[in-house]
């Protein structure tokens, strides 16, 4: 059985002891010692290199998972857009037709919601009090919707927002 680091640096130390004991003379004994840890040692070097190369090259193969992970979060990401549009496509043909955007079923509700959504069109053009600094400078859209309730504010605008709200059973 292979013989832990702690074990040959435990051994190294007593090595080193004799050699120091012996002031240097390198008796046969004390070579075989020396020749029979070397092994034990390079035994163990070449495992940690092993293991250590398995890591490198799990390492790449987890990067290159990321990355495709990634690519496939954004995909999804738009077919669950395209499918929202879809759906919202479909509540709008049902108010266009007079009935209340709205859709029940077994497997729960769609319907579609109006909102009222903060546009900031033209940062550039908010004055001063409605911007916050950062690390850079940003319309503070907090204030900006509130001064927007109230009166208009240059730059920027309410907009209405469409989006499809899920309830699932």
């Amino acid at each position: 059985m292979s013989k832990s680091t702690y074990e040959l640096q435990l051994e190294a130390a007593q090595l080193i002891a004799n050699l120091e004991v012996s002031e240097g003379e390198l008796t046969p004994e004390a070579e075989l010692a020396l020749d029979a840890w070397l092994a034990a040692a390079d035994d163990k070097l070449g495992a940690i290199l092993a293991v250590r190369e398995r890591l490198k090259a799990d390492q790449v193969l987890h990067k290159e998972y990321a990355a495709r992970h990634q690519k496939r979060s954004k995909s999804i990401d738009s077919n669950l857009d395209r499918l929202n549009q879809l759906a919202l496509s479909l509540l709008g043909d049902v108010n266009h037709l007079g009935e209340a955007p709205k859709e029940k079923g077994l497997w729960g509700t769609c319907s579609m919601v109006r909102r009222k959504a903060l546009n900031i069109y033209a940062p550039s053009q908010l004055p001063a009090d409605f911007m916050v600094t950062k690390t850079t400078t940003a319309p503070d859209k907090a204030l900006v919707k509130k001064a927007l309730a109230v009166g208009d504010v240059p730059g920027a605008e309410l907009v209405e927002k469409i989006s499809v709200m899920w309830r699932v059973k």
